[in-house]
């Protein structure tokens, strides 16, 4: 009898996703050895490894020309914006799985009908993180009752005032607190402080807004109160360095360095 063949060893796959940060100056000490890792198991003619890098179009060509990745074959695979017709499902789809149980959300038609009409008026590059926010909003504030409606929509500004609204209800809230300073433009010169440069700058090869992650301890101290309630409007998201014990935060997504008209 002939021996039987040996099963080919499955894949391995290393999924990288939001590339364009490896080539951050803040991140570039970190990244540089973790690319040339990268390409030494890429390259390994024992390895079964594949790497799967998401990146912007924009900053593809810094992952091509990287030097630390010379030798790595590269094969690209295209995604455009996501086709208009599938928001629908993106907005009413998760309501439907939650249909007949404990937790059903029933969304109100003209709402459905009012996303669709702003994500079409608005720019491809931003409609799907800004509906993701708008809805979370949505659910959020008005979704304890079961429903979410057109009325409540309009209420929270829309997806265009949504970012605009959660920074207001972050200042809102900060009336209370004795360590933000009560003077809007005070308050505003604060948040400046807060933002820029640590968690907002400009890319210098692009000229486009650039989200950072910087740890809470380089924030200025009086700017901190501030940055918490930005951190409870979501509109700013933390973690911690498992190294470290530090806790970081970074803007919750570049769209909002694009759409908050104030920063």
């Amino acid at each position: 009898a002939r021996a039987r063949e040996p099963p080919s060893a499955p894949r391995l796959v290393l999924a990288i996703d939001q590339g364009e940060e490896l080539f951050a100056a803040e991140g570039s000490e970190e990244a540089e050895p973790f690319l040339r890792l990268v390409r030494d198991l890429a390259t390994d003619p024992k390895s079964n490894l594949v790497v799967l890098v998401t990146i912007r179009s924009d900053s593809y060509e810094q992952l091509q020309t990287a030097p630390a990745l010379e030798g790595v074959r590269q094969e690209t695979l295209s995604l455009p914006p996501m086709p208009r017709g599938a928001y629908q499902t993106e907005i009413e789809g998760p309501a439907a799985r939650l249909r007949d149980t404990a937790r059903a959300l029933k969304i109100e038609p003209a709402l459905t009908a009012a996303l669709l009409s702003d994500v079409e008026a608005g720019g491809a590059k931003d409609a799907l993180p800004l509906l993701a926010f708008t809805l979370e909003r949505l659910y959020l504030e008005y979704g304890g009752d079961g429903d979410l409606t057109l009325a409540e929509y309009e209420t929270l500004g829309r997806i265009r005032g949504s970012i605009n609204a959660a920074v207001e209800g972050a200042l809102k809230a900060a009336d209370g607190d004795p360590s933000v300073p009560r003077d809007r433009a005070a308050r505003e010169a604060l948040l400046r402080r807060a933002l820029i440069p640590w968690l907002a700058g400009i890319d210098p090869e692009t000229g486009s807004p650039r989200r950072r992650v910087a740890r809470l301890s380089e924030i200025p101290e009086e700017a901190r109160p501030l940055i918490r309630h930005l951190i409870d409007a979501r509109l700013l998201a933390t973690d911690r360095s498992a190294e470290t014990g530090e806790t970081t935060v970074e803007p919750a997504h570049e769209a909002l360095l694009r759409q908050w008209g104030l920063l």
